[in-house]
């Protein structure tokens, strides 16, 4: 392999140069076989990192090209461990690369402008949800009387400063629904349990049969009063969609959604 091949451009060869979108499952064994072919103790040390840290079938989900392309390039070279160490330390995608399984991190504090909610009773949440086409057959579960919905502007801000997207991916311990939890977790323990941040869960399928299921949350939001709304992959801080769309980054993979179940 020639020496000034980066990764970017095997992704770029591959078609998932796409920076702000996720891996497609499809993709794992791709991407570990091409860092394992790398000689480099940097490239080598990254590989033995990820596969520490999540699994064979989860390798690098959650992280964007880019984050993947920043941590390996630089790691490239000859490094000793603890020094490269230093430079994961150092990186802004710190977070995706938990180095402790268990690592907590600290929660920041979200402050909202409250003036901005609009505040609806739950009967009104939940018929904007059975109203949705997509949504028509799911009887969403509600837990409060009464809802404070935020602008997509703040959803956004929520999603930015939500800690889920700094933890490791754990099969089982910690994996999709977790991550979605982490997010209404982190609201109610500042006082935001009342906004219509939902849990949702999904089946991807495709030809009919099923591909994969997955959880992430639903974000409720209003504009000048009227609902709206749009999903949020929670292991991520940037990846949002639409309900009639295919999560970003499996296109080609599967052909349709179907909602399961939503608790508001």
């Amino acid at each position: 392999m020639a020496e000034d091949r980066t990764l970017e451009d095997f992704f770029k060869e591959q078609g998932w140069w796409e920076p702000n979108r996720l891996f497609p499952h499809v993709t794992n064994n791709k991407v570990r076989n091409f860092l394992q072919s790398l000689d480099t103790p940097g490239w080598k040390y990254f590989y033995n990192l990820c596969e520490k840290y999540t699994n064979s079938q989860s390798f690098t989900q959650g992280w964007s090209a880019k984050s993947v392309c920043n941590v390996a390039e630089a790691l490239c070279g000859d490094r000793t461990q603890a020094s490269m160490l230093e430079v994961i330390a150092a990186l802004d995608v710190t977070p995706t690369l938990a180095l402790d399984s268990v690592t907590r991190f600290h929660s920041p504090m979200l402050e909202l402008d409250a003036s901005k909610f609009a505040e609806f009773d739950y009967k009104d949440i939940y018929r904007f949800i059975r109203g949705i086409d997509e949504f028509s057959d799911i009887k969403p579960t509600m837990g409060d009387s009464f809802y404070r919905v935020p602008t997509i502007e703040q959803c956004y801000e929520i999603s930015r400063q939500c800690p889920s997207h700094k933890y490791a991916y754990i099969r089982s311990g910690r994996d999709c629904e977790d991550f979605m939890r982490i997010t209404r977790g982190w609201l109610s323990e500042q006082a935001y349990g009342d906004l219509p941040v939902c849990a949702i869960t999904f089946s991807a399928l495709k030809d009919g049969v099923t591909v994969y299921g997955h959880a992430v949350n639903l974000y409720i939001y209003h504009v000048d009063g009227e609902l709206g709304c749009m999903l949020c992959e929670p292991q991520s801080s940037d990846v949002f969609w639409e309900v009639n769309e295919l999560q970003p980054g499996t296109e080609g993979r599967v052909d349709e959604t179907k909602y399961r179940r939503i608790v508001v």
